[in-house]
């Protein structure tokens, strides 16, 4: 017996040849557009918005399962109607950053790693992630921070740029290995634009001075994780 999810892709592909086969066969004109998903009746029936039009019509699609607000390709082949052939998914890491060297002790703000026009689109998420940090101070007790500040449309993301997702602890470790650090936040893009981003350092309180430790085993990176069209929040607050 054989396996339709495995037979699945090679059925589409001879599928969507066999439309394309047929309209020049009988000298129809049809059209590949984009459209977005605004409703969705099955895995392989749903209602999407071409591009330009106001009216949501119906489409067979083609591709995996869908979701709403996705953005699509669809071919319309009359009189056979609108067929989804290809779709925005996460395109997953989009930019990636690394240090194999430990970033320079400071008592105020102070830039670690830096990563500059990356390409953003309208309408999707990102998520703003580092490696796990080791983060030290020179003096015991003291209270310190990493932050991502950000900039968009072409400008260098700076130290005094926007901040957008923060960790910071108390007591940090006076050793090597350091207080272990992450940072994962989400941004909602609402244009198409270039980022700038960039790791930060800062003391919160004490006297000493903060760094990022970093080596070959122990890589200090920031990286953009595309994840997909824009998702409406529904969480409740406790």
């Amino acid at each position: 017996m054989t396996d339709p999810i495995v037979e699945a892709p090679a059925l589409i592909s001879v599928g969507t040849q066999a439309l394309v086969e047929n309209a020049n066969r009988l000298g129809l004109t049809w059209q590949l557009r984009p459209a977005t998903v605004t409703a969705i009746s099955s895995p392989t029936q749903v209602f999407a918005n071409y591009d330009g039009d106001t009216v949501p019509i119906g489409m067979v699609n083609l591709t995996e399962p869908l979701l709403v607000g996705d953005r699509v390709m669809a071919m319309a082949v009359p009189p056979s109607g609108n067929f989804i052939i290809g779709h925005s998914a996460p395109a997953g890491i989009i930019a990636i950053a690394q240090r194999t060297t430990s970033s320079t002790p400071a008592s105020g703000a102070q830039g670690v790693l830096r990563l500059d026009n990356v390409k953003i689109y309208a309408g999707r998420d990102y998520m703003f992630r580092t490696s796990s940090l080791a983060v030290f101070s020179t003096v015991a007790g003291d209270t310190g921070a990493i932050r991502f500040t950000y900039e968009l449309g072409g400008t260098t993301a700076t130290t005094g740029s926007t901040v957008y997702g923060i960790w910071n602890t108390s007591a940090i470790a006076t050793t090597a290995n350091g207080t272990g650090a992450i940072i994962n936040v989400r941004f909602t893009s609402t244009t198409t634009t270039t980022l700038s981003l960039l790791l930060i350092t800062q003391r919160v309180s004490g006297t000493g001075n903060i760094s990022i430790f970093a080596g070959g085993t122990l890589p200090c990176q920031i990286m953009v994780e595309d994840l997909g069209p824009t998702v409406t929040d529904t969480g409740t607050s406790i």
